[in-house]
């Protein structure tokens, strides 16, 4: 008996190495060392018309199966899909070239008639429990199967099993939950959503109803299709996304740069939407203002102006694109993207008050800033979100002490960094912390974080924020819990 490997972990073609004589042939066909699994049962299947399809079936936890499968009487193209990764393999098995399919536990297994009555037999590492069976859809596009053709014969249930990509997020959330505070993601599971999502649009419901499509491209879309809750309560950066909601008064508008595809806007937009204030939503990518846009109207939110102009210190400069998607930051050129100022919008658009500024720039903010002068020196000036990042702003003589921090601080404003998760993570019951920015734990490598700059004596005057000195603003998973996790705990 020989093992061939396949290009899935566990999975090998068995080939028999048949001992001749004037009889015939002897060969073993299984060997419970060699494969590593013990038989409970085995089963068969009979199928009389060629192009008859079963699968893609496989066993739930805690009863999944090893299974080894040959075809005995006709021949099978029979499929594999790891679970893990998303990959596939076939082979043909017949009854003529006795070869067998070792197939893991996670794996899911079918197979297409390529003869009529065709026998399959199965030896199977555990018991039949109907209420864990599960399976695939035969025809999933993101899995792609080269099938040699379409099936004749196939039943109901098989012909709608649910697409792989819910049972794949499924089992990568599982992988997380067994190595919480580690990088798993980045490492592990981020990559296996990146290769079954690629190139695809994704459809993905907030539970309060909200509605986001979006093309999948970015650690921002990777998150939000793995977050925990299936329906989060927002789309990136919980404790930020809280804080803006809180922030925005009905009563004035709100003004976001950097709006990508609405993930902070549609929901700002959504809060005010029994209201007359508007959301202005500033996105220079055409691409991602359409999605915007598109995700405005497939809310029914008539209160977001979607503007493709960039945000800039003077509405002279023209600004050219450099990065890729979410990480994409903009700098001056000779010829670009036409650009605008905070200031000069307000009053070209006759707005009466912004009541609150967001800012994700990727470095532009400062530049940003400066334009919104008149803005920041009213009375009743707009409290303000903005990115600060360690790859556009020299903090190491601390925050109060950069050139951006400075400047807002010069128009009145008190200053706070926001301990928050770049990422889709559930810190729902978890007050907004606070960090005085010159205690600030900010050592580790070039990461960014949010601020919050208000005017507002006693905003922070509520149980919904804590103030939290000496700590990490950037929250992360796998580092030192007294730094980088909330003060209550994950």
């Amino acid at each position: 008996m020989k093992r061939i490997a396949t290009p899935i972990d566990g999975a090998f073609v068995i080939e028999l190495e048949p001992s001749h004589d004037e009889r015939g042939f002897f060969a073993r066909v299984f060997d419970k060392t060699e494969l590593n699994f013990t038989i409970e049962q085995a089963s068969v299947s009979f199928n009389p018309c060629k192009g008859t399809l079963r699968g893609l079936h496989f066993q739930r936890a805690p009863h999944e199966e090893t299974k080894l499968v040959r075809c005995t009487r006709g021949a099978i193209y029979d499929v594999i899909v790891d679970l893990d990764t998303a990959r596939w393999f076939a082979v043909e098995l017949t009854a003529d070239n006795r070869r067998a399919l070792l197939i893991p536990s996670h794996c899911a297994h079918g197979f297409l008639t390529l003869e009529d009555d065709t026998e399959v037999h199965y030896q199977i590492s555990a018991p039949y429990v109907p209420e864990l069976a599960s399976g695939l859809r035969w025809n999933d596009a993101k899995l792609a199967i080269d099938w040699p053709f379409a099936p004749a014969v196939i039943s109901e249930r098989d012909a709608h099993w649910p697409d792989c990509d819910r049972v794949i997020i499924e089992r990568c959330l599982a992988r997380e939950a067994q190595h919480r505070f580690t990088n798993i993601r980045d490492e592990v599971t981020g990559p296996i959503i990146d290769r079954l999502f690629a190139n695809t649009t994704v459809r993905k419901e907030l539970s309060n109803g909200i509605v986001f499509e979006f093309p999948y491209r970015s650690k921002i879309a990777r998150d939000f299709v793995l977050s925990t809750p299936a329906k989060p309560d927002h789309v990136w950066e919980p404790q930020t996304t809280k804080l803006l909601l809180h922030l925005a008064n009905t009563d004035a508008d709100v003004l976001v740069g950097g709006a990508y595809f609405g993930d902070h806007a549609i929901l700002l937009a959504h809060h005010l939407r029994n209201s007359r204030a508007l959301c202005h939503a500033f996105e220079p990518d055409a691409e991602q203002a359409a999605t915007l846009a598109h995700n405005a109207q497939l809310n029914g939110l008539t209160n977001v102006r979607v503007n493709t102009l960039g945000l800039w210190s003077d509405a002279n400069t023209k600004l050219t694109f450099v990065g890729h998607d979410a990480l994409a930051s903009t700098v001056a050129s000779d010829d670009g993207i036409p650009t605008t100022t905070i200031d000069a919008y307000v009053a070209a658009n006759h707005i009466d008050r912004l009541g609150l500024i967001m800012l994700d720039l990727e470095g532009a903010e400062f530049h940003v800033l400066r334009g919104a002068q008149t803005q920041l020196a009213r009375a009743d000036a707009p409290h303000l979100v903005f990115e600060i990042h360690r790859s556009y702003v020299d903090w190491s003589d601390g925050l109060m002490n950069t050139d951006l921090c400075q400047y807002v601080a010069s128009f009145g404003y008190r200053l706070f960094a926001i301990r928050d998760m770049q990422s889709n993570y559930d810190l729902s019951g978890h007050p907004i912390e606070l960090v005085p920015p010159e205690t600030a734990y900010l050592e580790g490598p070039p990461h960014g974080f949010n601020m919050l700059a208000t005017k507002d004596p006693n905003l922070i005057d509520d149980p919904l924020f804590r103030i939290t000195p000496g700590v990490s603003p950037k929250l992360l998973l796998h580092r030192n819990p007294k730094l980088h996790h909330p003060t209550n705990g994950l």
